[in-house]
């Protein structure tokens, strides 16, 4: 069993979805993620994510003793952004993108600098963003998911993270 869990949701999902991981760990705290330039999810403006996190607490480390609960993304990740949905036109909402829930890179690697000290799991690759972060941190990862075509995505864009290097100083 982990020692940590960190659930990121959109600023339009229901947290109940966290209810069960209380049964098995305590809470730690709510991070807001948020976004200096927001995007759009049909007609809701999306400002931002919520990632709570629950667990043991991750040791001190030099530059890390105290847990900041908010990061704000300077950057949208530029094969993810999205434009308002218009009446008639099929592209510009999610139809446009390579995976429908991306999340923002900056985020990801910021939860992971904060809350991973070791082997990261995500249970829904997606488009592998959470690879990506743990490959910035330095981390092992395991990612697991069950389309096809996002698995390839997300492989695609770790491969290529990894043969970059460390992608934030």
């Amino acid at each position: 069993m982990s020692d940590r869990v960190v659930i990121q949701l959109g600023c339009d999902t229901d947290p109940v979805f966290c209810a069960p991981i209380a049964v098995y760990m305590p809470f730690l705290r709510t991070c807001w993620l948020e976004y200096a330039c927001p995007s759009y999810k049909g007609r809701l403006l999306h400002t931002g994510d919520v990632a709570y996190a629950y667990g043991k607490w991750p040791g001190a480390e030099p530059g890390k003793t105290v847990i900041p609960g908010r990061c704000i993304s300077s950057k949208s990740d530029r094969e993810f952004i999205r434009g308002p949905r218009t009446p008639g036109k099929e592209k510009g909402g999610f139809e446009a993108l390579p995976h429908p829930m991306p999340r923002r890179l900056e985020h990801v690697v910021w939860l992971a600098k904060w809350f991973a000290r070791g082997t990261i799991l995500d249970p829904f690759l997606g488009s592998g963003t959470t690879g990506i972060a743990a490959v910035t941190n330095g981390l092992p990862f395991i990612g697991i998911e069950i389309h096809e075509a996002f698995f390839d995505l997300a492989c695609t864009r770790i491969d290529q993270a990894q043969k970059q290097g460390r992608l934030f100083a």
